[in-house]
């Protein structure tokens, strides 16, 4: 019965081992690595763009607000 147990152990080792060994090398391929970059890459440049956006947009608000308080509005 004990060596039955560790038979099953083993082989349950071996297959975690064989599996996790699989994704580590289909993660390792060039293919994979250039994928997860440019996805990354896109995500850096969506954060970026939103972070221009909002600049700007705080920018005319602010502008609004000094232009009022100063009496230079534009109409």
């Amino acid at each position: 019965m004990r060596g039955l147990f560790f038979f099953g152990l083993g082989v349950g080792a071996t297959v975690f081992a064989v599996v996790k060994g699989r994704e580590l090398a289909r993660k390792a391929t060039p293919a994979h690595l250039q994928q997860t970059a440019a996805s990354r890459a896109n995500e850096l440049l969506d954060q970026v763009s939103d972070f221009i956006t909002t600049v700007k947009t705080s920018m005319d608000e602010r502008e609004g607000e000094l232009r009022r308080e100063l009496g230079m509005d534009k109409a």
